[in-house]
């Protein structure tokens, strides 16, 4: 097996607990009934897959910036960091969703920095671990500048793409009339 492929499957079967979790969390909120908003599967899909795209290709570009060419092709670690990257999102977006339990609209702008705050440290860790065991296990530095770089430019994105999605779950509103006038009271 290449330093490669093992890096790729470590990386896998670290976040096999990860895609567990997601899964026996998608089978207890499918049978929880409450009020207020949920996360469903489909949106938590969706909702990963449009983020992790533009940001596993931020990263993979991050990436060849700070190791270059020789310690992994950009495809090889663009599927790593898709792969754990979404097994990720979709944890932290049930984890929160169950935390919340649709009582904060997810458009409140608190409950949008507190999960992209507790987000990014967890990817901070992912981004540290799949660069030192792609980018060469040895450059702890250049694995950290790498996380930290990434955690940056990685952030904007994620409350984006949270106020994307709130703003498109929220029933549309309608404006009442300005003036309009209440009916006459009836006499006695």
């Amino acid at each position: 097996m290449t330093k490669t492929s093992g890096s790729i499957l470590t990386v896998l079967l670290l976040n096999a607990p990860i895609f567990a979790s997601a899964a026996d969390q998608a089978v207890d909120l499918a049978a929880t009934e409450t009020s207020g908003e949920r996360l469903t599967l489909e949106t938590a899909i969706s909702k990963a897959l449009v983020f992790e795209t533009v940001s596993s290709t931020t990263e993979s570009l991050l990436f060849m910036a700070f190791y270059g060419t020789a310690t992994t092709g950009l495809g090889t670690f663009f599927a790593a960091s898709l792969l754990s990257s979404t097994a990720v999102y979709i944890a932290h977006d049930y984890a929160w969703d169950a935390w919340n339990r649709g009582s904060i609209p997810a458009s409140d702008p608190w409950l949008i920095a507190a999960k992209a705050t507790s987000y990014r440290l967890v990817t901070l860790m992912r981004s540290f671990t799949i660069g030192s065991l792609l980018g060469g296990a040895t450059e702890w530095a250049t694995s950290a500048g790498f996380a930290l770089a990434f955690a940056i430019a990685d952030t904007a994105l994620y409350v984006g793409n949270e106020w994307w999605f709130a703003a498109s779950d929220e029933p549309s509103q309608t404006i009442a009339e300005p003036f309009s006038i209440p009916p006459p009271a009836a006499n006695p």
